[in-house]
């Protein structure tokens, strides 16, 4: 199977039981990393958000090393690449989703920012390639009290599929892989409720010939030199770590806790600065080059902080960093979390807060936007020494959202954004003009100014309801 061209071997999302997961050796190892037996408190796990940080990131540093890691060593050993869905555990999963060659997200059970997590990973770890398994339960999750997605089966939309698509490119997805044709055996087709119907009988199959080539020619394009990003935001590890299930009203199908990190996306007003995540396993890596921070291939202008709790580590990396001139956005005042945490956690914050080059508020660091305008459209920026690459995808794409409203695509008219576009000192207005169904993709170079790349594919017209 692994012979001819180079391959990769996939691990699905660790769809696994989580509540109180253990093994014997953590025993001593907790005791050595935090000071105390876990042993004696064990009553207390569910009640004391402290111990409960405590555990469960002895529990991510296992799964991170002797899973994550071992697993992309073992493909490694074989000659293959690691693909792997890192959601569904308890980790650091920027730090998980680094360790892999190709992290994975999943759409539509994850909504679009949730993949934001594993591009920001590739583009901190220099990976090339991120990938996501893709319409998932576009329209729904069948179960026995909710029999409403049926309605859509073997109904699905090419153009609602584009949609969501064209949402996750511009959250830094470069490979989109189908979530919708079983294996066929000799008994006949097979079908599966949990996905888009792929097959000879579909009723979009005479359009997969060239929706395909669109999914492939922008992953191509997505795929050039390295992602662009003025600003990192921190991941809220912490707070979510130290909390319990996510409430019934806000749940999808297999979300059960809070850590699982589905509902975090970054703030609203980052996003002309084109903002990548970032926490503490990262933080350790960087280094400040030129004025800016330096991660992997990635340099950011600043690092907005807005959690409730922060790591002692990660604010002890983070003084080192704004002792070196790092604009530091500290938008409140954060707490240490866990049993026994760094006694000097106090003293480190202040000194981040006294310095001239923290602020409380985005603005007041005066950085520039990579792309500014007003109610600007998702997007994801990738740059070469010389050319900015630019995929904006079409406004609607901001409202998918699990479950996807059928029809959700249709749109009459056309929808204008004027934006300007910063990139090597020089700044190039542009009107965005999206016709419906369409997405763009514009690249800017010193010696070509402003184009439009051709990505243009049309759907079929699609019906704005059943």
């Amino acid at each position: 199977a692994l012979r001819g061209a180079r391959s990769a071997l996939f691990c699905d999302s660790l769809e696994l039981e989580t509540y109180h997961i253990w093994d014997q050796k953590l025993w001593d190892r907790f005791a050595e990393r935090f000071g105390y037996r876990l042993e004696d408190c064990l009553q207390q796990i569910d009640n004391d958000p402290d111990l409960l940080f405590d555990y469960r990131t002895i529990v991510a540093e296992a799964i991170q090393t002797e899973f994550f890691e071992e697993f992309t060593a073992i493909c490694h050993e074989h000659g293959t690449w690691s693909r792997v869905q890192c959601h569904g555990t308890p980790s650091d999963l920027l730090a998980a989703y680094a360790v892999v060659d190709i992290p994975e997200s999943e759409a539509l059970l994850f909504n679009p920012p949730f993949s934001r997590i594993a591009a920001s990973a590739a583009a901190l770890a220099q990976r090339p390639v991120v990938s996501a398994e893709t319409f998932t339960c576009i329209y729904g999750f069948v179960t026995l009290k909710n029999y409403e997605p049926l309605r859509y089966w073997h109904r699905e939309q090419v153009a609602d599929l584009k949609l969501l698509a064209d949402a996750l490119f511009a959250q830094g997805v470069n490979q989109i892989v189908w979530h919708g044709m079983p294996f066929n055996g000799v008994d006949g087709p097979n079908e599966f409720y949990a996905s888009v119907h792929v097959a000879p009988d579909s009723v979009f199959a005479y359009e997969l010939p060239a929706f395909n080539g669109y999914l492939e020619n922008v992953s191509a394009l997505m795929k050039i030199g390295q992602t662009a990003s003025r600003l990192a935001v921190y991941l809220p590890n912490e707070d979510n770590l130290r909390l319990q299930r996510i409430p019934p009203e806000d749940r999808t199908p297999g979300a059960n806790y809070l850590w699982e990190m589905r509902h975090v996306v970054v703030p609203r007003e980052t996003e002309p600065f084109a903002p990548l995540w970032i926490s503490p396993w990262f933080l350790k890596q960087a280094d400040m080059v030129d004025g800016g921070l330096q991660v992997g291939g990635c340099r950011f202008s600043a690092l907005l902080i807005d959690v409730a709790w922060l790591d002692g580590d990660a604010l002890a990396h983070i003084d080192r960093l704004s002792e070196q001139g790092l604009k530091v956005i500290l938008r409140r005042e954060p707490q240490v979390p866990g049993k026994r945490p760094r006694r000097d956690f106090s003293a480190l914050l202040e000194r981040v807060r006294a310095r001239a080059s923290t602020f409380t508020d985005l603005n007041q660091a005066q950085l520039a936007p990579l792309v500014s305008g007003v109610d600007l459209p998702p997007f994801w920026a990738r740059q070469t020494s010389d050319t900015l690459f630019v995929f904006f995808a079409h406004p609607l794409a901001r409202e998918v959202k699990y479950p996807m409203r059928y029809g959700l695509s249709w749109y009459q008219g056309f929808t204008t954004r004027q934006i300007s576009i910063d990139f090597l000192g020089q700044q190039y207005p542009i009107q965005l003009v999206f016709e419906p169904f369409q997405s763009l993709l514009v690249s800017v170079s010193a010696a070509r100014g402003v184009e439009f790349v051709d990505i243009r594919y049309q759907p079929s017209l699609p019906l704005p309801s059943l």
